[in-house]
């Protein structure tokens, strides 16, 4: 697996690692301009909640998630990374 596996706190609903605190503010971006060219992937915000839903703990253990100011903000590289895992397991464990 492309990610460690760490334990998290709870934070408005969504797990938040302490340790991306630490992690550069700039490369997180809200769902709407997460969205902005992986449209064919995700065709509304909604889509791409429901995919951290189901990758939820390997996106946590990744840092890809973050609730800032009140708005869940996405670190594409590592959500990115986790999807396509998620989509190449799913196609090996025959859909």
């Amino acid at each position: 697996h492309a990610c460690v596996w760490r334990r998290s706190f709870l934070l408005v609903n969504w797990r938040f690692n302490v340790e991306a605190t630490s992690t550069n503010l700039s490369r997180f971006v809200p769902i709407d301009q997460y969205r902005v060219g992986r449209e064919h992937v995700y065709p509304s915000d909604g889509s791409v909640r429901w995919a951290a839903r189901i990758n939820r703990e390997k996106l946590l253990a990744c840092n890809a998630l973050a609730v800032l100011n009140g708005r869940l903000h996405i670190d594409p590289e590592p959500f990115d990374r986790v999807v396509v895992e998620a989509g190449v397991a799913s196609v090996r464990g025959g859909l």
